[in-house]
């Protein structure tokens, strides 16, 4: 959270604690949806019961939802068949061509598993497209590093590799 912070509750018995950060130098940002509190009744302040007394509680929040404002990461580039293995060089849009989503920042792969194939449903989660790819395709995360203090690398590029190219709207290059 940073060097600075303060907490309190707004009303007596209240269920909310509203926590501030005032610096926040030196930390990295909590990650909506993978965040958590963890109460710690051992390091002096135990949280109980209002009414009844309890022993401290050591439960776990939910993950941290919301957000911190509109996201600052962009698609910078958009480039077909540029990878160490770009797919079949038959000048058309085939069975095993690629497609490279470049980003401007690291991301945090939209909290997928790192090396796990994406499969078609989880990139159109991810990437809204122009035209249909096809009925069929995958991605893969690639262009990997790990964040100051993060267990987890972020990625700078998605890779789509096109499995069935039937149905696909024809790619810009080759519109009429």
């Amino acid at each position: 959270f940073g060097s600075n912070k303060t907490g309190g509750c707004k009303i007596p018995c209240a269920r909310v604690l509203l926590l501030t950060v005032s610096n926040s130098s030196g930390a990295a940002p909590p990650e909506i949806d993978l965040f958590k509190v963890r109460l710690d009744p051992y390091r002096g302040i135990a949280i109980r019961r209002a009414i009844v007394p309890s022993l401290g509680s050591t439960a776990e929040s939910a993950p941290l939802g919301g957000a911190f404002g509109p996201a600052d990461i962009t698609v910078v580039a958009l480039i077909a068949g540029e990878s160490a293995t770009p797919g079949p060089v038959t000048g058309r849009y085939v069975n095993g061509c690629k497609i490279n989503v470049y980003f401007s920042a690291l991301t945090n792969r939209g909290n997928t598993t790192l090396g796990a194939p994406l499969p078609k449903a989880a990139v159109d989660a991810t990437l809204k497209f122009t035209e249909p790819l096809g009925r069929n395709y995958t991605g893969q995360w690639t262009n990997c590093s790990y964040f100051p203090g993060k267990d987890l690398p972020g990625c700078r590029t998605l890779v789509i590799t096109i499995i069935d190219s039937r149905d696909a709207g024809r790619p810009p290059s080759q519109a009429a």
